[in-house]
């Protein structure tokens, strides 16, 4: 069996119940983890650090995600295509490339360093927000999979990818504030 006909395989899984309203939630968390929404969503949780008084977090929230700079230069150079109706369903058309997926990327890179965040500082509620920011990182992934705009393999790579370039943000972040505090 190849890694084609896994994937396809895969895809028509995550496809076998596609009710419209599963369908606009999919396409509800495909809108607001596009990297179209972060330059909204991304400002607004520096602002929070920032009235929050936690102005590093506050920049770095804003540095980290300089990681999504990187998902269409790697698509360039995979030059994979997304799938296509003739082995899928597709539900959202995409014309950039496929590999790695943009939207797993910037949800492990954005969301994964709020999860660091929430769980290094002293924030009310993390045993209910952290699960909630990481089951939102998985949806994303299953959204792109459900909605046939990327092959199972785009989804694992983003987040990868993505989840190299969050160790490496903490690390700085871990780095930059031990300096920025003495």
């Amino acid at each position: 069996m190849s890694l084609l006909s896994i994937e396809i395989f895969i895809i028509k899984l995550f496809q076998l119940y596609q009710p419209s309203w599963l369908t606009s939630i999919m396409l509800f968390i495909s809108l607001i983890s596009s990297i179209g929404s972060y330059f909204i969503i991304v400002p607004i949780v520096a602002l929070f650090f920032s009235f929050k008084n936690y102005k590093t977090e506050a920049f770095f929230s804003i540095f980290i995600n300089l990681g999504n700079i990187l998902n269409p230069i790697i698509k360039n150079i995979a030059g994979r295509s997304r799938p296509n109706s003739g082995l899928i369903k597709i539900l959202e058309e995409k014309t950039s490339m496929s590999f790695p997926s943009g939207h797993a990327m910037g949800a492990i890179i954005f969301y994964g360093f709020l999860i660091y965040l929430i769980w290094k500082l002293p924030f009310k509620h993390k045993k209910i927000i952290i699960p909630l920011l990481l089951l939102f990182i998985l949806l994303v992934g299953i959204s792109r999979i459900y909605l046939g705009a990327h092959w199972p393999t785009d989804v694992l790579a983003g987040y990868v990818i993505g989840f190299i370039w969050l160790i490496c943000g903490i690390f700085i972040y871990s780095k930059f504030r031990k300096v920025f505090i003495r």
